[in-house]
């Protein structure tokens, strides 16, 4: 078969320096597709890099919307040291406070149209994180954090989230 169908995407973020070296990020993406949208083009929520705490994918629709809210503090602020036979390698920690919120709708187990989106239909997370400024990876993350549901969970992701 053909794959006929559109996706527009807009995303956004924003970085607000706050008192005492602090930064407020916030960032958030809204995707929406038309046409006959293949199961693999789903938008999928859930995992290190839309909403921590749930699973990959553990939300799944034609069209979605995320954000993520970050209060972003250095615990050892970055600095350059010489690493064995390396100059100037770059390594810090910093720590962060976060809340996640996204929804996806569109699409039915039988692909009927779906009911509207209601307030219960948008999955949510918040907790706490270490980024570590390492060589060659620029930054690893180990994030706790807790669903509404109250489910517990330890996302590791490579890079800033946004």
């Amino acid at each position: 078969g053909t794959v006929d169908y559109t996706q527009l995407i807009f995303d956004g973020r924003r970085f607000q320096p706050v008192p005492w070296g602090r930064t407020l990020a916030v960032g958030a993406r809204w995707i929406r597709q038309t046409g006959t949208v293949p199961e693999y083009r789903q938008v999928r929520l859930g995992g290190s890099s839309t909403i921590r705490g749930y699973a990959g994918g553990a939300v799944e629709g034609d069209h979605g919307a995320f954000g993520s809210i970050e209060w972003r503090f250095d615990l050892a602020p970055p600095v350059s040291r010489d690493l064995w036979l390396i100059e100037n390698v770059d390594v810090g920690v910093s720590g962060a406070l976060f809340a996640d919120a996204g929804a996806t709708w569109g699409r039915t187990e039988n692909g009927g149209a779906a009911d509207p989106l209601t307030w219960s239909d948008v999955a949510t997370s918040f907790g706490a994180g270490l980024r570590l400024l390492v060589p060659w990876v620029e930054v690893v993350r180990a994030d706790l954090a807790i669903t509404e549901s109250g489910r517990i969970a330890v996302v590791l992701g490579e890079g800033m989230k946004f």
